[in-house]
């Protein structure tokens, strides 16, 4: 514990004790604490959470802010530093053991009170035995309406068993199943959240068939029924057995990167900081939605327009702008792989074709590549990698972007469009458009190095335009 963690704690240990109100750490922050993690973030309940936090947010000057205002049910987050934060809701209930009985999973309804806590003292309030499940590595919805009061948390149960690669318990999965349509009626943003939380587990794709099987899956996306009426007689498979098939295979790529990147496996996680690892898998998700006679229902609430169907159930999960354009260009990208075969990235590399395909697709090449190889091998049926002949120019494509392109971006271009005007007397036209990426191709392919090499192509590529004319 930190120096100024614990100051935090002993100054909310001492404003509790003058409010004379008991204060519990609880949920996440119990549950890490079991499980020998650091905390991420502090969770508190107490009776007169409102009034707790806001002296402490005055105390240690931090933002304050509400994430629940509902009477009877407030949640303020004190922002202790940037990433760090302790979380005060209002108890529910007459008691700590009647507000644990009403949170969601076992392992997330143990507390401890706080000064225990600062003493490191073992005294779990523990009545739904959390502990045990979390030593059995499961994952157990508490008795009662958990699923009912809040249906995100069917989805949430997948979430925490792939963050801590637990597994659902049985009758969770049988309450799952019965609760699946409830799912629903949640706030998009809220499941959207939570999907990209379940995505971004390393190893989901037992748990994804498993909620398929629940039919949470069908809850999230609605399309399913009707790729599953879709068959290839190539394959022998639906549309949504296919799509899951190119899940597995792109996620046992992102698992072991050097099998399909072998020359730069570590690059891998560079192309895809961030979201990336989670949109990707999504983008699996919806690669085969334009496979199916899929009606979309009119959303009078969603105020974009969507031109594919992977766009319209983007918008559906009310996904950002940048999200959905990764998505949507990474299904473009991979579309084009394979509709191409990528023959430019063969045996007999075709540099300047390489060089356009990078640079039509930019950050959404790697991912795009990626699901491309996926999807191939599950097309062609052909699952070892070395006998795959689409592998080897996923792999050129790969590094010709990692090793080629993206390093010449750090350089400046040679000339620009004001170089082209004042120096060569050009005006702005398809022309101009056209020289500038002439110039910046060889210069990006390293036939031209030097300013003069630039301005001596220029005059070749005007002069070659006057002749054509």
């Amino acid at each position: 514990m930190d120096n100024k963690l614990d100051a935090c704690l002993k100054t909310l240990k001492d404003l509790s004790e003058t409010l004379g109100l008991d204060l519990f750490v609880v949920g996440g922050t119990v549950r890490d604490l079991v499980m020998g993690r650091p905390a991420a973030d502090y969770d508190f309940v107490c009776r007169d959470a409102p009034r707790l936090a806001r002296q402490f947010a005055s105390r240690i000057e931090c933002p304050l802010v509400p994430l629940d205002d509902t009477p009877g049910r407030e949640t303020y987050r004190a922002v202790v530093r940037k990433d760090f934060y302790f979380d005060f809701s209002q108890m529910q209930g007459q008691n700590i053991h009647a507000d644990l009985s009403r949170r969601d999973f076992t392992f997330n309804a143990m507390a401890i009170p706080l000064d225990d806590f600062l003493q490191g003292k073992s005294s779990v309030i523990d009545p739904h035995r959390g502990k045990e499940d979390l030593r059995n590595r499961a994952v157990r919805v508490l008795p009662g309406s958990a699923f009912s009061d809040d249906p995100l948390r069917t989805l949430r149960a997948f979430r925490f068993a792939s963050a801590c690669k637990f597994d659902i318990e049985s009758r969770t999965l049988a309450q799952i199943a019965e609760h699946a349509p409830l799912l629903s009626r949640v706030a998009a943003e809220r499941i959207y959240y939570e999907l990209l939380l379940f995505l971004d587990g390393e190893d989901t794709f037992a748990l994804l068939d498993s909620m398929d099987r629940t039919g949470l899956l069908a809850t999230l996306l609605p399309e399913v029924p009707a790729l599953r009426l879709v068959r290839d007689d190539r394959t022998g498979l639906d549309a949504w057995q296919h799509t899951l098939k190119t899940y597995r295979t792109a996620e046992s790529y992102l698992q072991k990167p050097e099998t399909l990147f072998p020359e730069k496996p570590g690059a891998l996680s560079q192309f895809l900081e961030g979201k990336g690892r989670p949109l990707l898998k999504l983008a699996a998700l919806l690669s085969r939605l334009n496979d199916a006679p899929i009606e979309r229902v009119p959303d009078k609430t969603q105020e974009r327009k969507s031109r594919t169907h992977g766009e319209f159930a983007m918008n559906r999960f009310r996904a950002s702008n940048a999200d959905i354009a990764f998505v949507e260009r990474t299904l473009g990208c991979s579309r084009e792989a394979l509709a191409s075969g990528l023959k430019f990235a063969g045996p007999e590399r075709d540099e300047s074709s390489l060089y356009y395909f990078a640079k039509r697709w930019g950050k959404e090449l790697t991912p795009g590549l990626l699901l491309a190889g996926a999807d191939h091998a599950v097309r062609s049926g052909i699952s070892e990698l070395r006998e795959n002949p689409l592998a080897p120019a996923v792999q050129n494509a790969f590094e010709f972007y990692a090793n080629v392109f993206v390093p010449a971006q750090r350089s400046p271009a040679l000339l620009t469009g004001g170089d082209l005007a004042k120096r060569f007397k050009l005006a702005p036209s398809p022309v101009f458009k056209t020289i500038l990426e002439r110039v910046e191709e060889a210069r990006v392919l390293g036939k031209i190095k030097t300013r003069q090499e630039a301005e001596t192509l220029t005059q070749n590529l005007i002069d070659a335009e006057r002749d054509r004319k």
